[in-house]
């Protein structure tokens, strides 16, 4: 029995995080030591629900307050409530100046992950490696927060699908902002279509209905002053 682990035998009676069996040996009592140590001072990951939220649209990355979503508990099996983790930098996917922003919101769920070191001197723009703040270590002041698990379905979204299709769905509006697009395929528009530049069609131009050019109909216009001969019909009404 002196082999056995606290997590292989838990009971109620017991009011500690002590198994019946730490002090039944060296070996018990120093893992007990050690497993405890390691609880205090090593930080790892906590999943946590984004509450604030701070940043500028695409301003560089900001930071968040965050919750953890798991309670301690004592050694009475007391829920000890959270407390809030602040001021933690968020990760967008961006290279250079190359990012694609999709920012969290509060109610989001992620994970904050804890760093090895003090990060309290990087910063936006750290460029060259710095000195850590102070000795801490595995600490859950040094934190970054990673979102986009157990959230919500989504209704604006971009969907790569293993077959070569993508998906993208916006149900309010989509601003593409660029100097110059080229599209290479085919293109099918269900529904209007208004060009408030000019446009040049280089080859032939098929118009199954209508056209309405100057506010009169290409198809249904007729001409005035038509006499027989070689004289020119007037202008198209």
């Amino acid at each position: 029995m002196d082999t056995l682990k606290k997590s292989q035998i838990v009971s109620p009676t017991v009011e500690s995080t002590r198994s019946p069996f730490t002090g039944n040996s060296q070996g018990n009592e120093m893992a007990y030591f050690i497993e405890n140590f390691l609880n205090g001072r090593v930080n790892t990951a906590l999943p946590c629900k984004v509450q604030a939220v701070y940043s500028d649209g695409i301003s560089p990355t900001g930071r968040v307050d965050v919750l953890p979503v798991i309670v301690a508990l004592d050694a009475k099996n007391n829920a000890i409530n959270p407390a809030p983790l602040y001021n933690l930098p968020y990760c967008r996917i961006q290279g250079g100046a190359a990012a694609l922003v999709c920012d969290p919101v509060p109610g989001d769920i992620g994970l904050a992950v804890f760093c090895q070191r003090d990060v309290s001197n990087v910063v936006n723009g750290t460029a060259e490696p710095v000195q850590p703040g102070s000795f801490r270590n595995f600490d859950i002041s040094d934190g970054f927060f990673i979102g986009g698990f157990l959230n919500q379905q989504p209704t604006c979204y971009i969907q790569i699908l293993p077959d070569g299709n993508v998906i993208v769905t916006a149900p309010q509006h989509v601003t593409v902002n660029t100097s110059q697009t080229t599209i290479n395929s085919n293109t099918t528009i269900n529904g209007n279509l208004t060009v408030t530049g000019n446009t040049t069609v280089q080859q032939r131009l098929d118009v199954i209905d209508n056209a309405t050019i100057k506010g009169i109909s290409f198809a249904d216009h007729v001409h005035g002053n038509v006499e027989s001969g070689n004289s020119n019909t007037g202008t198209p009404k």
